[in-house]
Parts: structure tokens; sequence; C-alpha cells
């Protein structure tokens, strides 16, 4: 019994703070460090989910957002509220439709200064507000979940 619970502790310790679900990959012989996307807000008709990309020297954060039905890109730089009334503005760099698990997505890279990084490794997010290239409207999604994902994988990739 107590080997059974000193396992399970083990591996618990092991899940909660020695993954950072970060991998690095060699694509076109350039390294490129991806970490998995985390769902952080959703509605009705998305689910967005965030993370982090370094290639050399850039940092990247990626928002994954699925659709219930057709997908649109992104056509805006995203703002990004933290927790401490701060915002950051995160220039847009490419987004592209795919396909991917029975459902249409879309893929956002926006660019982070290193200014940015400092402030993401300390603090939690708040909300997202973008727009879709097809809408003249923005949509704000308050981060439902893992509010602290972009700090934790910032931390595992520096």
């Amino acid at each position: 019994m107590k080997l059974n619970l000193i396992i399970l502790l083990f591996f618990n310790s092991f899940l909660t703070y020695g993954q950072c679900n970060c991998a690095t990959k060699i694509i076109s012989d350039v390294e490129t460090k991806q970490c998995t996307p985390s769902l952080v807000a959703y509605d009705n008709t998305y689910q967005v989910g965030a993370s982090i990309n370094s290639t050399y020297n850039d940092i990247s954060l990626i928002l994954t957002v699925r659709f219930t039905e057709k997908s649109n890109t992104i056509g805006s730089d995203l703002l990004v509220f933290i927790n401490d009334e701060k915002t950051l503005t995160l220039k847009l760099i490419d987004s592209q439709k795919d396909y991917i698990g029975g459902s249409e997505i879309c893929h956002a890279k926006f660019n982070l200064t290193e200014k940015d990084v400092e402030l993401l490794k300390i603090r939690d997010l708040s909300s997202f507000r973008f727009q879709f290239s097809n809408e003249d409207m923005y949509r704000t999604f308050q981060i439902k979940r893992n509010n602290d994902i972009i700090g934790k994988q910032l931390n595992c990739i520096l």
C-alpha cells in the first residue's frame, strides 16, 4: 500500500512539474521548439488554444482556433489582456486554415518581443481579443482554463 502511494505521488509530481509538453524538432535543417496547444477559451462556436513556438531567437505565440462550422483566418493583431490590467499588442505574422481531427481550424502566429516574453513569464492571461478576416467586429475571448500556460511554456523553452 505504501509503495503504491509513493509511486502515485512520484508520477503526480512528475506530471505536474516535470513535463513541459514542448518538443525540439528539426524542420528544413532549422531547430524549432514547439509546445503543445492548450485550451484556454471557448464558447458555443469556437475553442481557442494557445502555445509557444521558438525558432532561432524568434519567439511566437500561436493561437489555434477550432470552429464548429466553416473556418476562417485571423486578420488582425492580437490584444492580450493579462491579470494586472496590462494589455499587450502582438503583431500578426501569419494565419492559415487547416483541417485536423475532423474539424476545421486556423493557426495564427504572433510575434513576441523581449518585453512581452518577460511579462508573460510571470503574469497570467485574462483574455484575448482579435478579428477574423471576414468580419468587421472584434471578438474577445475570456480565458477560462490554463491561464498560466504561456508562462509555463516560456519557462520550459528558455
